[in-house]
């Protein structure tokens, strides 16, 4: 008999998975986790950084105590700059920090969902995203987003329906690495408005566009967060460190009031510490470290989609991301990829997501994630014919 009794919502989590492990593996070449590149981080702006922090009692007291739980002034009043250069008009009292995205997600699901409320997400979405609405126990609505095209139709079928929001990575998704188009953000906000309907706007990888262009947000559609028509999500994770884990919700008034309670009875206030050395960066040599992170991840995507254009089995079909760190394989209807990944690691020693975790219903059991953020570059072809070769074995 097992003594302790999960939670309905515990027990809707699936076990955690390995990919951020197999990402650390040096046997495996990793395309499961997405993770950025180390030789980004910033380290030496980030000792300066510390440094300037304790060089005083006064700001090394602030670094080091409690502190309230929305967040350090300054970087919320950079935040509120940057989304005003945006074009959305939100000030700091209506941002508040997080421990990177993912809480965000959570806090904004408890805040908003209840038992079988319903909720609309693209097909495919954000796995992890997935993983944090189940907890609470809605019913989820799909909105098919295949190759790069919302099924506008389905959208409004499922808007009406009145889901309590509707979450979306409308920049170099996660899983796809492809966006919303331009047309499609401004028909899918009117359908939302016209039924009522928030979105929920995940902007984690808007940065790392490799041309540099950023798609409109949705949040800028109005101008402002009153209207309570978008709550905005964003992260520093990306685009200095995940292990810092400072993140955003930028939202009205009414929302973020309610946020930051939650955010003080879950962990009080995220590290000041970390949002005093993010904001350090931010100051400096911030839009540098974006575009050295274009250009690598640019390159390694070209490498990637060469290595599948001149090994991958005919049938297949692949995204060709402008931005983000990642890129959505479909193998041929014949191929289960969850199936597949245990022989994966064992035979070819390549990891990578199964389509079917990032989709709620089916559809997706032939598909992968594969994300090229930090595989080495001559790792890149000989891991992809190791793969292709085990694929095409499977398809005869």
């Amino acid at each position: 008999m097992e003594l302790i009794r999960f939670s309905s919502g515990a027990e809707q989590i699936p076990s955690a998975p390995t990919f951020l492990a197999l990402a650390s593996n040096p046997d495996i070449a990793s395309f499961a986790g997405g993770v950025p590149d180390p030789q980004l981080f910033p380290v030496e702006q980030l000792r300066k950084a510390s440094e300037s922090i304790f060089s005083t009692l006064d700001t090394s007291t602030q670094a080091l105590q409690y502190a309230p739980s929305q967040g350090f002034l300054p970087l919320r009043q950079w935040i509120s700059d940057d989304l005003l250069d945006r074009r959305i008009l939100c000030p700091s009292e209506n941002i508040l920090i997080t421990n990177g995205a993912q809480q965000a997600l959570d806090l904004i699901s408890k805040l908003l969902i209840d038992a079988n409320d319903k909720i609309a997400v693209t097909s495919p979405t954000f796995f992890a995203a997935l993983d944090t609405f189940s907890v609470y126990g809605p019913e989820v609505l799909e909105v098919p987003f295949m190759r790069g095209t919302l099924d506008m139709s389905i959208a409004e079928d499922v808007l009406r329906q009145r889901p309590k929001f509707f979450y979306i990575v409308p920049d170099f998704q996660n899983p796809t690495g492809l966006s919303i188009t331009t047309k499609q953000r401004l028909e899918l906000a009117e359908l939302c408005e016209k039924y009522d309907v928030p979105i929920l706007e995940d902007a984690a990888y808007d940065r790392l566009s490799f041309d540099g262009a950023i798609g409109k947000p949705f949040a800028a559609k109005n101008g402002t967060l009153d209207s309570e028509n978008v709550i905005y999500i964003n992260t520093f994770s990306k685009t200095i460190s995940p292990g810092l884990r400072v993140g955003w919700i930028a939202g009205s008034s009414r929302i973020v009031s309610k946020l930051k309670a939650l955010k003080l009875s879950s962990d009080v206030h995220t590290s000041v510490l970390n949002q005093m050395l993010v904001y350090g960066i931010v100051q400096n040599d911030f839009q540098n470290n974006i575009h050295k992170a274009r250009e690598i991840y640019s390159k390694r995507c070209t490498i990637l989609l060469e290595a599948l254009e001149d090994q991958m089995l005919k049938g297949s079909w692949w995204s060709r991301p402008t931005g983000g760190l990642f890129l959505w394989l479909e193998l041929p209807r014949s191929v289960d990829t969850t199936k597949l990944l245990p022989e994966a690691l064992e035979v070819s020693k390549f990891a990578f997501v199964p389509g079917n975790l990032s989709c709620p219903g089916a559809g997706c059991e032939n598909a992968c994630r594969l994300s090229f953020a930090s595989i080495p570059h001559d790792k890149i072809h000989p891991a992809i014919s190791r793969f292709a070769h085990l694929v095409k074995a499977k398809n005869c």
